[in-house]
């Protein structure tokens, strides 16, 4: 069990890569970027909440990345997919991001943040990550 919750606390300290195709290099198609991709990351919380890994895992790229604090990336929509589906038996109960940055260049943005989430394990324990 302390290994399933140790994986559960390094695979959910997340920050979040979401590359977006529409961003231009000028400054107010910077600033429309940004608050595209603000709008992109609200969705994602939401999917997270719903464990609605297939759609999330098509928010990215097809060579996007999910970056966990301490472990190589999870590369690829089918890997992404396959690593959230692998918390199918968690329950989450509360979600909410905080961006702490945004970085916008070219035809992508990079937030960063943090989360904090309560869940409801397999064995009927919440934990709070």
């Amino acid at each position: 069990m302390r290994t399933d919750t140790q994986r559960l606390h390094k695979s959910l300290a997340m920050s979040v890569l979401l590359v977006l195709g529409a961003c231009a290099s000028s400054h107010p198609a910077l600033l429309s970027s940004e608050a595209v991709a603000s709008q992109r990351l609200a969705q994602y919380a939401e999917l997270l909440r719903r464990q609605d890994s297939s759609a999330i895992a098509a928010m990215f790229e097809p060579a996007g990345s999910m970056a966990h604090q301490g472990q190589r990336p999870v590369v690829g929509r089918a890997d992404i997919q396959a690593f959230l589906k692998s918390f199918s038996n968690y329950k989450v109960l509360a979600y909410e991001m905080q961006l702490t940055s945004v970085f916008a260049r070219a035809h992508s943005v990079q937030q960063t943040g943090t989360y904090a989430q309560s869940v409801l394990t397999p064995e009927g324990r919440t934990l709070q990550v």
